[in-house]
């Protein structure tokens, strides 16, 4: 289930390199690939937090599970962003983009790291 939830972020991350491309170059992002790429990352923190629910020894899992979500957190706040058609800041984007990135590599080579 953490290789499902891995590549459901993954998913996430690549959907959102796009979201934030549009939004870079000052163009509103697409309101159909931010509703997907939002979906995908909640499918991927739902997953994760059934693995976190149902191990005994989860540390490293509880701390990616609180990373991803901040990370979806500081995403609720930029999607409000764009629902009241406003510019996206571009330092919270990449901050946004940032965390995702450092939790999947955590997730990635804390797990299958330690195997």
């Amino acid at each position: 289930m953490v290789t499902g939830a891995l590549l459901l972020f993954v998913v996430a991350a690549l959907l959102g390199g796009v979201l934030a491309g549009q939004a870079l170059r000052d163009r509103l992002p697409s309101t159909g690939l931010a509703l997907v790429h939002g979906a995908v990352a909640i499918a991927g923190l739902v997953l994760l937090g059934m693995v976190v629910s149902g191990a005994a020894d989860t540390m490293l899992l509880n701390d990616v599970l609180l990373l991803f979500g901040l990370t979806a957190a500081g995403g609720l706040l930029l999607f409000s962003f764009h629902l009241r058609r406003r510019n996206l800041p571009g330092p919270f984007i990449l901050l946004h983009g940032a965390v995702a990135v450092i939790s999947i590599a955590v997730l990635a080579v804390g797990y299958y790291g330690a195997r």
